[in-house]
């Protein structure tokens, strides 16, 4: 592995053909932010979503905490909310969605996707991705 002189890394050594730019590296944050190629539109909404962070060592297997979020928009592929709580992005959560004016919650399991966390803000935005 090799540096060039305009600072891109050099991975062809190992058979990898990609260069990265050393100080050009987007950060996962970067990524979210411009990663628009969103395969269905989003709609804005209102509800909760109540429900339990699951074990990813045993997955059918709740853990004790609980997650709780306001729901912000939704799509075919998920739904964006605001939550007070730490979660990891990948972490699995079983909830119940609790759309504003239907009388109905729908249980579902989701993926968290990404967590954008701003340093002035209490609450996180998260993406969340329909697992069922």
């Amino acid at each position: 592995m090799g540096c060039t002189a305009a600072g891109i890394f050099d991975y062809s050594l190992w058979g990898i053909a990609t260069k990265f730019p050393q100080d050009d590296h987007p950060s996962t944050m970067d990524l979210a932010r411009n990663r628009e190629k969103r395969s269905h539109p989003r709609y804005p909404v209102r509800g909760e979503l109540t429900g339990h962070l699951l074990s990813t060592l045993s997955p059918l297997q709740e853990s004790e905490q609980p997650f709780q979020a306001t729901i912000q928009n939704i799509s075919r592929g998920g739904f964006g909310v605001l939550t007070d709580q730490a979660v990891s992005v990948l972490s699995p959560i079983r909830c119940e969605v609790q759309l504003e004016g239907l009388p109905a919650s729908i249980p579902t399991l989701v993926q968290v996707r990404w967590v954008e966390r701003s340093p002035s803000e209490k609450s996180a935005r998260v993406g969340l991705h329909f697992l069922l």
